[in-house]
């Protein structure tokens, strides 16, 4: 955001807003107006901080001008608005900094709790979901709760993720990478349920199966994940196999605060079944994702640091292929219809 400066954020209001799995928009405003609460008086120092610029640019913007233009003097509103969206942006660009730092000899957050003392992690960051008790919402062990790495700056992007690792019956055999800031005591952190339609749609595995050469696509995104800027896929056949990559790629310029989310699958002709499933985020510099968006993904090769969020390697059936790879890829509407329409049995 222009205007900032150096504006410094609280360790008190990084922590409680990068655990926090109701996420910043609404909740600042709230505190900040809650005398009972124990952030209020930071939360509004915080504000007063906020430089006069970053108000006035946001004064002008035409979303929070659509919101507020009746209002008077819209001065605290903006700052609030401001410190939402900054505190969104700041949460994102301190996870990915985490995600790119890991990989040292000590165990990185949550896996240094001592909730988790007991589980083991392997060399990509990631642990057994069967060591974990499923709630609905919340991965518990130990009287503690995480959740599964965010893969947007919503912290709630990979909820549909795990339910569907879940409900497709493939938990068990599936290993996936903890947050490092979404975690609490079962008590405090609350368990959190939404409302969306992922619909696991058949695929023409005949189809699939009898690809000779390539397929491939590209989508620009359609503006209802304003993170993304273009999904790409490509079926390729290798011998008894067929591999699927999907990738969706942040907008240039914003790998500070964005990751891109890549699946690769691979299918067994003969044997009809997925034999290896992973989903994982793939961090860039911004000149690694502008020459990464120059060129199709089929030609990219390795690029980018790749941070696992999940992966199996048992073998499992291919009729969960669909609704987990549209789970994983939440908000991409170009994903959802390719899968509904495209390839759809």
């Amino acid at each position: 955001m222009n205007g900032v400066g150096d504006l410094l954020v609280p360790d008190d209001i990084f922590d409680a807003f990068a655990a926090d799995p109701l996420g910043v928009l609404d909740r600042v405003g709230h505190i900040a107006n809650s005398v009972e609460s124990p952030l209020h008086a930071s939360v509004n120092r915080f504000l007063q901080e906020i430089p006069q610029t970053a108000v006035a640019e946001t004064c002008a913007d035409a979303m929070f001008r659509g919101f507020y233009s009746g209002v008077q003097n819209p001065d605290r509103l903006a700052r609030i608005w401001f410190a939402e969206r900054f505190l969104i942006d700041h949460i994102s660009e301190r996870r990915l900094e985490r995600m790119r730092e890991a990989g040292g000899g000590l165990r990185p957050a949550p896996y240094s709790t001592a909730a988790l003392s007991d589980v083991s992690v392997d060399s990509e960051g990631l642990v057994r979901l069967p060591d974990f008790n499923f709630d609905g919402s919340r991965l518990i062990r130990n009287q503690f709760a995480f959740t599964v790495l965010s893969t947007t700056s919503s912290p709630n992007s990979t909820y549909w993720l795990l339910r569907a690792l879940y409900s497709e019956g493939i938990a068990d055999q599936c290993s996936i990478r903890l947050d490092p800031f979404l975690f609490g005591a079962v008590d405090s952190f609350p368990s959190v349920f939404y409302k969306g339609l992922v619909y696991g749609t058949p695929l023409d595995w005949d189809k699939v199966a009898n690809l000779q050469t390539p397929d491939h696509g590209r989508w620009f995104s359609d503006g209802l994940n304003p993170d993304a800027g273009i999904t790409e896929f490509c079926w390729t056949p290798r011998d008894n196999e067929v591999h699927f990559i999907c990738e969706e790629l942040p907008k240039v310029g914003s790998s500070r605060t964005s990751a891109s989310r890549y699946l690769h699958t691979v299918y067994c002709r003969e044997s009809k079944v997925i034999t290896h499933f992973d989903g994982a985020l793939r961090l860039y510099t911004d000149a690694e994702l502008l020459d990464r968006s120059s060129q199709h993904l089929r030609n990219a090769g390795k690029q980018g640091t790749r941070v696992k969020v999940f992966r199996t390697d048992t073998p499992v059936a291919r009729e969960c292929f669909s609704l987990v790879t549209q789970a994983f890829f939440i908000w991409n509407r170009d994903v959802v219809n390719y899968f509904r329409q495209a390839i759809a049995a």
